[in-house]
């Protein structure tokens, strides 16, 4: 177990006992023998707390106490970590099977790389296959103009990033893994598509924070994730506006949807 690199993964959450189970046994299940799992819970009022518990002697840490929002929380679970791979899971999505293990083994081939990632599933709040998110090949260009080619919950990333760049901005509530992304393109990090695999499942339901924009339906969150990606992709693209901003735009009038992403793109190619 020693020779093998302790992975740290932070679980988030707050009221979400309908979930959180599943996300938990994807962790344990894992197989990998040195993981370091840490869960902030926000002092959730559902049974959040009795799930956890059931977990605990398998939980590195956890605690349930108020917190200033999901990034905060995360933030708190980095601080802690102790593992030389980071990575976090929302306690409503999964790891795919080995998951851990396959990003072990593409850190250990390829010591360059920073910060590696995969294809990630789309699910419902059954578990069933919604499709099946292909990711792409990193280049700066591209992931300014589409920084969302990367899913979260499938990637991973060596803890020394966060000596380099910092943690999550907790300015951010939606798009703090963008900003994160962006900011480390802007570090230099060398990103890495592991084309073969798919290590996460993400799951897509109206009600959560990125589910109802994605499903193309109207939600509360969906004016203040517009609002904080306009705020990043000016911050980091300058002019050059987005295309990812005019889908998020288009989705959340629910119009124009196959003219936006060509103007984005017009704009995109003006501004260069």
């Amino acid at each position: 177990m020693d020779k093998l690199p302790k992975v740290s993964i932070i679980t988030p959450s707050y009221n979400q006992a309908e979930f959180i189970e599943r996300t938990i046994l994807s962790v344990l299940d894992q197989g990998y023998p040195n993981i370091e799992y840490i869960v902030f819970d926000g002092g959730s009022t559902d049974d959040s707390i009795d799930i956890i518990k059931k977990y605990q002697d398998k939980i590195a840490y956890w605690v349930s106490e108020p917190d200033r929002g999901q990034t905060h929380a995360i933030n708190k679970g980095f601080k802690r970590a102790t593992g030389e791979i980071c990575a976090w899971l929302n306690s409503d999505d999964l790891y795919m099977e080995n998951a851990v293990s396959s990003a072990v083994n593409y850190f250990l081939k390829y010591p360059e790389v920073d910060l590696l990632y995969s294809h990630c599933l789309n699910i419902d709040e059954n578990d069933g296959i919604i499709n099946l998110r292909i990711c792409k090949d990193y280049n700066r260009e591209s992931f300014i103009s589409y920084p969302s080619l990367i899913s979260q919950p499938a990637t991973f990333w060596r803890k020394s990033l966060f000596e380099k760049i910092g943690y999550l901005e907790e300015n951010y509530d939606y798009v703090m893994d963008l900003e994160f992304w962006l900011r480390a393109a802007n570090s230099g990090c060398n990103f890495m598509l592991v084309r073969d695999k798919i290590f996460a499942a993400f799951r897509l339901y109206p009600n959560s924070k990125c589910g109802g924009i994605n499903l193309g339906e109207r939600s509360d969150h969906n004016d203040k994730l517009f609002d904080e990606a306009k705020e990043v992709f000016f911050k980091y693209g300058g002019k050059r506006l987005s295309s990812y901003y005019f889908r998020l735009l288009a989705k959340r009038y629910q119009m124009f949807k196959m003219i936006f992403p060509l103007f984005a793109r017009i704009l995109y190619i003006a501004g260069r």
